[in-house]
């Protein structure tokens, strides 16, 4: 009997610590593509060398050896093992060509861009099932423990103590790998896997999709430094997320995009929420003279039934209008 419960006890500690060191590595990599991806669209957005050119470096090394500041989950499947070493090559490709065109951005440097923002995408998108997959693994195995446990209730009352701590632990760090790191709103990794939710079972009703880009961010950086314009991001998210609460989501999309969906009653929701949006901007640019610390932004939106028109095409639409938008300011302010 002792021999019994001395065996699962060991067995289920193993098997715990397991689980647990691989949610970590599943939550380090999911910041790890996220930032990646981030750092793409930094550069495509015209910034040379620095930051994001060093972020996409550490970035891709962590994915081929799965090594960073603590270890990365190195996934398996055909998308990964094909993904990775092609993101890999194009980079460092990228770089040379990067070198070679200096300041100009010819055809082909941009046509290498949109290959690694491609493979970026797919390995963000691919990541978010893995985790989702892997939680949904986690859970059932923490149920089976608990079960034996509770078959066990006298050998296993310290334990099962234990594995509530690291069921909670693991949740704990699953959530932080879906929370941007600088605007504390829920970032790419999460909005990827709200939008497979719609790609797999898409609902059979009109939703509403707006795409936010905010104006000026590179002069606000050159002027006020980069901790400078993340303080415009980060007031900017903070506006986002209080005007949607309790009628839409918002996310971090990336660099200085956020994406806000309403699933309720649209177009009312939507009309509401950019009011308060605008409200908002209006008040903080008050209270700051100087232009450059002041939020503008464009914003593009469109609705209809995911199930007939598809996610991505919604999505894709928004997109446009945003940047149609965001063409008519520029030409304003020429």
């Amino acid at each position: 009997m002792v021999l019994l419960m001395l065996i699962l006890y060991v067995a289920a500690s193993a098997l715990s610590t397991y689980a647990v060191q691989e949610t970590r590595g599943i939550s380090r990599l999911t910041v790890n593509v996220a930032e990646l991806s981030g750092a793409l669209l930094r550069i495509k957005a015209g910034e040379n060398g620095g930051e994001p050119w060093e972020t996409v470096d550490r970035c891709v090394k962590s994915l081929v050896t799965g090594e960073a500041d603590g270890s990365l989950s190195l996934m398996r499947g055909p998308v990964f093992e094909e993904t990775i070493p092609r993101l890999s090559g194009d980079w460092e490709i990228f770089k040379v060509a990067a070198l070679n065109a200096g300041s100009e951005r010819d055809d082909e440097f941009r046509q290498r861009l949109a290959l690694l923002a491609k493979d970026a995408e797919t390995l963000l998108a691919e990541t978010a099932k893995y985790s989702n997959t892997s939680a949904r693994g986690a859970s059932d195995y923490i149920q089976l423990i608990n079960l034996v446990f509770i078959i066990w209730v006298l050998i296993c009352s310290a334990y099962y103590v234990a594995s509530l701590s690291v069921k909670q632990r693991a949740g704990d760090l699953s959530a932080l790998a879906y929370i941007d790191s600088l605007t504390r709103i829920p970032n790419r990794a999460d909005c990827e896997r709200a939008l497979n939710e719609y790609r797999e079972n898409p609902p059979d009703k009109t939703i509403g999709v707006m795409m936010f880009d905010m104006n000026s961010l590179k002069a606000a950086n050159d002027a006020l430094g980069h901790s400078g314009g993340d303080r415009l991001i980060v007031e900017f998210g903070r506006i986002l997320a209080e005007a949607a609460h309790g009628s839409g989501s918002v996310w971090r999309y990336g660099g200085d995009e956020f994406l806000a969906l309403f699933a309720g009653d649209i177009p009312a929701d939507a009309d509401s929420f950019l009011r308060m949006v605008n409200e908002k901007t209006v008040s903080y640019n008050l209270l700051h003279i100087d232009a450059r610390e002041r939020i503008t932004f464009a914003q593009g939106f469109s609705r209809g039934n995911p199930k007939e028109r598809g996610i991505d095409k919604l999505i894709h639409d928004a997109d446009r209008q945003m940047y149609e938008r965001k063409r008519e300011m520029k030409d304003l302010r020429d």
